[in-house]
Parts: structure tokens; C-alpha cells; sequence
């Protein structure tokens, strides 16, 4: 039991990195979890309890950017993406996922430009 309680410590200790690292106040971001009173995100963060898998999800719809084995096992960097992506404030994912659906657009509308400028070559 010592063993989990460490990883609740240490998963508690991954979110307040988290959290810092986005300038936000643990009741700023327990409401972009969709929380109303941040007391179990509070318990999680001091090592007082285990997070639950509701909040685990929560954590992930919010930031896709978050890299969760690292949150949940400390292996690897705290966001999955580099420079200027892994500081865009995300809100449930959707700003994130309209960006990359716009930008893949463009990826392709690129791509065929360049294929059709290489037929002419």
C-alpha cells in the first residue's frame, strides 16, 4: 500500500508542476476540469489521496497537451509538444484540435500544390 501512496504523492506533486508551469491557481484550474469545489484536486496535490481515473480523464480532455505518462509515472517531459504548442492554454481540447484540423488543411492543400509544380518539371 506504501507503494501507491508514493505514486499518488508523486502524481500529486507532477499536477502542481503542471499547474505552475501554466500560471494557473489550483481553483483556476480545477474549474477548467469542469470541478466546482477544487478540495479533491487540493487532497491530490498535498499526497493526502490517490487521484481517480474521473479526474486522470478530466486532467486529459482538458490539456491534451499533457503528457500522462509522465504525470502518472514521472518518465518523460511534462508536455508532449515543443516550442510554441505546449503553451497554448487549452480549454476541453477544442482550441487544440481546431488548430490542427486548420493546419492540416493547409499540410495537404500544400502537398498538392507541390505535386502539381513537380509534373511541370
Amino acid at each position: 500500500m506504501e507503494e501507491i501512496e508514493k505514486l499518488g504523492q508523486d502524481f500529486g506533486l507532477r499536477i502542481k508542476e503542471f499547474i505552475e508551469s501554466k500560471n494557473l491557481s489550483v481553483n483556476e484550474f480545477g474549474n477548467l476540469l469542469g470541478q466546482r469545489r477544487s478540495e479533491v484536486l487540493y487532497n491530490v496535490i498535498k499526497g493526502r489521496s490517490i487521484p481517480n481515473m474521473t479526474l486522470v480523464f478530466a486532467i486529459y480532455r482538458a490539456f491534451p497537451s499533457i503528457n500522462m505518462d509522465y504525470l502518472i509515472t514521472g518518465r518523460g517531459d511534462l508536455t508532449l509538444f515543443d516550442g510554441v504548442n505546449s503553451n497554448i492554454p487549452i480549454q476541453n481540447g477544442f482550441e487544440f484540435k481546431a488548430l490542427y484540423q486548420e493546419s492540416q488543411k493547409v499540410i495537404e492543400e500544400q502537398q498538392k500544390m507541390i505535386q502539381k509544380l513537380n509534373a511541370l518539371i
